[in-house]
């Protein structure tokens, strides 16, 4: 239960810089939002990397490129779900952007991102 909480933690983070950077971008520097959201998503992902390799998951003994390289997998997995979902929002569904990066970043968190750091990205190799 608390490596949940400090992956959540984690995860509230990184949504943070994800918001900020997202509407830094399209508020300040005009930004399309598509882009912005996806800016966004990228700087949140480097952060909830290094929080969760050195606070939340760091009983693994993989070397950061091991671990690197399973984030990797893992977030291009969340990219694709993060733009899916801000493209139907925002383009189809005309959505304000900030709701639509809300709704997609609970559901997508909920439904993938801890089972998957937790069980490949930062699994504990240990013997």
């Amino acid at each position: 239960m608390k490596q949940f909480l400090k992956a959540n933690t984690a995860s509230l983070i990184a949504t943070g810089v994800d918001y900020l950077v997202t509407i830094l971008l399209k508020e300040m520097a005009g930004t399309d939002a598509l882009l912005a959201g996806i800016t966004g998503t990228v700087s949140g992902g480097i952060t909830n990397f290094l929080i969760c390799r050195l606070w939340v998951f760091k009983e693994g003994n993989l070397t950061l490129l091991q671990q690197g390289r399973r984030y990797l997998v893992f977030w291009i997995g969340y990219l694709l779900l993060n733009m899916s979902s801000l493209y139907v929002l925002i383009q189809i569904a005309g959505c304000n952007y900030i709701l639509a990066k809300i709704v997609a970043s609970l559901a997508i968190a909920a439904a993938y991102t801890y089972p998957v750091q937790k069980w490949f990205v930062f699994k504990n190799n240990k013997g």
